[in-house]
């Protein structure tokens, strides 16, 4: 059961600002450009819901890395995508496990 108001155990940074994303939050993976989600093994995020944060990167890759952490047993995924010209979100899909 996810609480109202519960906050993400990790978040997750794709696209190519992600390092510079990585410095602000040390919470934060990052997934660099060009990588393959399904070539991590994403175990280590077994019960830890999640927020993946993508700008620039390729949305089928952001779904793919949704779906490998929730096969590796996230609860919850949370999949952000943001507009890089003005920094706000422009989609929102939310992903759990069942």
């Amino acid at each position: 059961m996810i609480r109202r108001g519960a906050k993400p155990n990790v978040f997750i940074t794709a696209g190519s600002d992600s390092w510079n994303r990585f410095k602000l939050r040390k919470e934060r993976l990052v997934l660099p450009p060009g990588i393959d989600p399904a070539d991590y093994d994403w175990s280590f995020m077994r019960g830890l819901a999640s927020t993946i944060i993508g700008d620039d990167a390729p949305r089928s890759t952001l779904r793919k890395l949704a779906w490998c952490l929730l096969s590796a047993g996230c609860p919850l995924v949370c999949l952000l995508y943001k507009d890089m010209l003005h920094g706000k979100v422009i989609h929102c899909m939310f992903f759990r496990h069942e």
